[in-house]
């Protein structure tokens, strides 16, 4: 009797240090999904979508003025490119 008791206990103790566990451990794989840390990744995307509206207003603007500065549209164009290039890289 006594020892299906400490048998029983023993299972119960397993049991409940498992489930604690697996509350106090758990974490994403990142082989499989590659999501590991979303809040990041989508301030990283924000940043990009930022910077790409700003690279566009400033083409326009350089754009629009009778002799525009071609190296400095240049540069913007550039930038713009550069930031769509990374977006769509995180995205796929």
């Amino acid at each position: 009797m006594e020892k299906k008791f400490y048998r029983n206990l023993f299972g119960v103790v397993v049991f409940v240090s498992m489930v604690v566990f697996v509350y106090i451990v758990y974490s994403h794989c990142q082989i499989p999904c590659g999501i590991y840390d979303d809040p990041a990744r989508f301030d990283k995307l924000s940043e990009h979508i930022l910077t790409i509206e700003k690279s566009m207003l400033r083409i326009t603007e350089l754009s629009k003025e009778d002799k525009p500065d071609m190296n400095q549209l240049v540069r913007w164009i550039q930038n713009k490119d550069e930031h769509a290039h990374q977006l769509s890289h995180i995205v796929t």
